[in-house]
């Protein structure tokens, strides 16, 4: 099943605008412009505006681009969040991964590279010497 509908069970009470339903396998391309639940298989290229949120029963392998990225499948590629990464005690994440926050609950698995992403702050001697006029 694919389909548009709003849902917020299992993805912490954000609205889901897009549905991979269990029975459903797509290969290729999946651009999203809000947020999506996968609760089937998708092999290829995952972007989305919003969140993307991998069920249980989720089998991903492909690169996800999201603001926030929940696991509590499998996914087998890299990983990136302009926001948070959730892995579910469930979760596990085969692959490189770049967020600003993460989150593993126990028994969630990570095998890759992880980088914790930030917004360039000024290192301290910069502030300083700013605040100093030169």
């Amino acid at each position: 099943m694919l389909g548009r509908r709003q849902q917020s069970n299992g993805s912490g009470g954000r609205t889901m605008e897009t549905y991979i339903g269990p029975d459903t396998k797509l290969e290729g391309t999946v651009a999203a412009a809000g947020s999506l639940r996968i609760d089937g298989h998708v092999d290829g290229e995952i972007q989305a505006e919003g969140d993307v949120v991998v069920g249980e029963s989720g089998r991903v392998r492909a690169g996800i681009t999201a603001a926030n990225v929940i696991i509590a499948g499998e996914v087998t590629g890299r990983v990136q969040a302009s926001g948070r990464l959730e892995l579910m005690a469930t979760g596990r994440l085969y692959g490189d991964a770049v967020m600003q926050t993460l989150i593993v609950e126990q028994g969630g698995v990570l095998e890759g590279t992880c980088r914790m992403d930030r917004e360039e702050q000024p290192r301290p001697a910069e502030v300083l010497n700013g605040a100093q006029g030169g």
